[in-house]
């Protein structure tokens, strides 16, 4: 199944202005986490996201100017042990994105349902679109391409039957605990802590993970939207390895 890359920044300035790295505080400016993409099981759905990982998607205007989940926003992180979500297309026309149109194929995923939901039942970690299936179909905005991260078993809250679960992210025990660094406020509507509309936290760089064999071991290339020459890197480096934000 194809796997994908994600670095998450926070540069809410806490600690005196600045974002600690500090063994104490453990909060480092930045965390990268591998989604992989559930293919086999919905292979349009999983085909329309994984666009928006690798930046294949145009935004009707340019088409070197593609949409993607880089530099995108972190819209809630819900009381911290619950869930994240992510890509708010925020430098993007509000016309652009909704010309990708819906990414759920209603079809495929009612004819799969059934089928995946009791494999995904009770697991953690997994990657679903934030918008169940049908709420968005009718009218593609930001919500129907942002992602959930979700930290809780799946299936145990009602609040989130009918959406749609496109993968998973292995690190997710220590996303949460990275995430638990975010500031986040009581939303009076909802009565949830969340954070406020993400403005120092967003999604820093994404692409897809390639793996192919070197003279002298197996390596792995992070291909990032519009990068001419991938970068190379070793295997640990993909989560342990911090790299300049900008």
């Amino acid at each position: 199944m194809p796997r994908y890359f994600v670095e998450f920044v926070n540069l809410q300035r806490k600690n005196g202005g600045k974002v600690s790295e500090s063994p104490e505080t453990q909060c480092p400016i930045s965390f990268t986490a591998t989604v992989k993409l559930f293919s086999n099981t919905l292979p349009n759905t999983t085909r329309a996201v994984a666009k928006l990982f690798s930046g294949d998607g145009s935004d009707g205007k340019d088409s070197t100017e593609p949409i993607t989940y880089r530099k995108s926003q972190v819209t809630r992180v819900v009381a911290p042990e619950y869930l994240v979500q992510f890509g708010e297309p925020v430098r993007r026309s509000q016309a652009g994105v909704q010309k990708l149109g819906p990414l759920v194929d209603a079809e495929e995923f009612r004819r799969c349902e059934a089928k995946y939901a009791g494999k995904i039942r009770g697991r953690r970690g997994l990657v679903c679109l934030a918008a169940k299936d049908g709420e968005a179909a009718d009218e593609a905005d930001t919500r129907s391409v942002q992602l959930c991260i979700v930290f809780v078993p799946w299936g145990e809250y009602p609040e989130l039957d009918g959406y749609v679960v496109v993968g998973e992210c292995k690190e997710w025990a220590e996303l949460r605990r990275w995430m638990a660094a975010v500031d986040v406020k009581e939303n009076p509507a909802t009565g949830s802590w969340e954070i406020p509309t993400g403005s120092g936290v967003w999604v820093n760089r994404c692409g897809q993970i390639l793996d192919k064999p070197a003279p002298h071991g197996a390596s792995s290339r992070l291909e990032e939207p519009g990068a001419k020459r991938p970068h190379r890197v070793k295997a640990v480096d993909l989560l342990f390895k911090r790299s300049r934000v900008g």
